[in-house]
């Protein structure tokens, strides 16, 4: 898998095949480094964590830290 949306298909696809999944990149991380490359806004930075507090997996929104 290249990204990992955090949104909890990792975990199920994996209890329910047994084929462990890794990926290149997970979201949380893509978001943190675009915004402080200045590629994202804060305002978008800010929206993508709401919907993973609303979607995520549990925790990777705190994770993300503040924009």
């Amino acid at each position: 898998m290249v990204l990992d949306r955090q949104e909890g298909g990792v975990p199920q696809v994996e209890q329910e095949t047994g084929i462990v999944i890794g990926s290149v990149l997970r979201v949380a991380d893509m978001v943190r480094t675009l915004r402080a490359e200045n590629v994202y806004s804060e305002t978008q930075f800010d929206n993508v964590k709401q919907y993973l507090e609303q979607y995520g997996d549990e925790g990777v929104a705190a994770s993300m830290g503040t924009a």
